[in-house]
């Protein structure tokens, strides 16, 4: 029996000891919910703010009007790294552990792909005689735009498991 419970603790799962029934687990439950709402809304909100100058510098084609600062591939960098490392976190930390796991989910395609866009602009920026002459540009706004919107999604995914869960303890109640 230890040797299974040391191979599932090294599979990275943490094996809890039974505990006796507690009234206000459902209160934690809620909480932990509501933090973790919270939590995701804060982050979309701040990456949506901080995506919108980085899309209307990203095509000044598109936003003839926009200011040139805001077209500054560096201005762009400095936007967008706290939504790729701040709003994302929870993406590259899940990646991390998918590697250590030799596993893959949806947090390895997410940090892979955004981190593809960003790292690649950020050599642009830094070395442009190198890149510019090929006709390379900028990924800066798929990488905040993207990252934005999933977590978006992840904000509304756990809106509704809340909504879900607290139906359902209605219903148990009743």
């Amino acid at each position: 029996m230890a040797d299974l419970k040391r191979a599932v603790e090294a599979a990275g799962y943490l094996l809890l000891e039974p505990q006796p029934a507690d009234e206000a687990a459902p209160d934690r439950e809620r909480l932990e919910r509501e933090r973790e709402n919270q939590q995701l809304k804060r982050k979309f909100v701040v990456g949506a703010v901080i995506s919108a100058p980085v899309i209307l510098g990203s095509f000044p084609e598109v936003f003839p009007r926009v200011p040139p600062l805001l077209t500054n591939p560096w201005l762009l960098l400095v936007l967008t790294t706290p939504v790729q490392f701040w709003v994302g976190w929870q993406f590259h930390k899940g990646f991390w552990g998918d590697l250590i796991h030799r596993s893959a989910s949806m947090n390895s395609l997410v940090s892979m792909g955004t981190n593809a866009a960003y790292f690649f602009s950020v050599a642009v920026t830094v070395w442009p005689h190198t890149f510019m002459g090929l006709g390379a540009m900028t990924y800066y706004d798929t990488a905040a735009v993207l990252m934005t919107l999933i977590v978006l999604g992840r904000w509304l995914e756990a809106r509704a498991r809340g909504r879900t869960s607290e139906a359902i303890r209605r219903l148990v109640d009743l």
